[in-house]
């Protein structure tokens, strides 16, 4: 591997220095799609080839339904389309456990552990912090 031979202080700042590099990139990234997208529509072009390069605009709908509205509609006249879906409130569960009315044992059971997932945050220290 590249970095088997670094140490774990020298991890940290390539990993600081090349996740400050891809930020920027990312940012430029956007910034240039955004500018060829603009420019596209504004001459109203779908296609257009620069060098080597051949670039294209495609418009997507993202429909969506104002189910709280359809809901009441649909209600009347075709109730079998409108679904209600349980849920358990986990604030009354919460309590129920508190209150012993429910063991911790048993609620125990249901509970679905999933792999944690580890986030690795990191910053420049400002010159005037001491440490």
């Amino acid at each position: 591997m590249k970095y088997t031979g670094l140490s774990i202080n020298d991890k940290i700042k390539s990993y600081f220095e090349q996740k400050k590099e891809l930020d920027k990139q990312q940012r430029d990234v956007l910034q240039l799609s955004k500018d060829i997208k603009e420019y596209l529509l504004a001459e109203d072009l779908s296609e257009l080839e620069a060098d080597d390069l051949i670039v294209s605009i495609t418009e997507i709908s993202k429909d969506t339904i104002d189910e709280e509205n359809l809901i009441p509609i649909l209600k009347e006249s075709f109730p079998n389309v409108v679904k209600l879906k349980e849920y358990v409130d986990m604030d009354e569960l919460e309590n129920l456990v508190y209150t012993r009315q429910i063991p911790p044992d048993f609620i125990q059971s249901f509970i679905i552990h999933k792999e944690p997932t580890i986030r690795l945050n990191i910053k420049q220290r400002k010159e005037n912090e001491n440490g």
